[in-house]
């Protein structure tokens, strides 16, 4: 191995640091990370998906519950203004213009 490359991997191993290499011909940054670091990473970005698969449900089923009272409660408002305008008919009283 070429003593530069020695010298950046003693670096990486004595500070736990990551050590960015460009490539000349393309630009493209690379990350150079110890092996260890790079199968948490893997782990941790392979469990993300799951996790939020399982936040989702559990936010669709809030959202139902909330849409579920939200329209039980406006069917009750619904119920009650109807009773009261009934209520307020049967006290009034009728009159009947008849034609003469």
């Amino acid at each position: 191995m070429n003593n530069s490359w020695r010298k950046i991997i003693e670096l990486i191993k004595k500070t736990g640091d990551r050590c960015l290499v460009v490539d000349e011909k393309s630009g493209e940054a690379f990350a150079i990370v110890p092996i260890k670091q790079y199968e948490e990473l893997i782990d941790a970005k392979s469990a993300v998906p799951s996790a939020a698969v399982e936040k989702s449900a559990s936010f669709d089923q809030e959202i139902a519950a909330w849409q579920s009272t939200k329209q039980t409660e406006n069917e009750n408002l619904v119920a009650e203004e109807f009773q009261a305008e009934k209520d307020e008919n049967i006290d009034e009283d009728f009159y009947y213009i008849e034609p003469v």
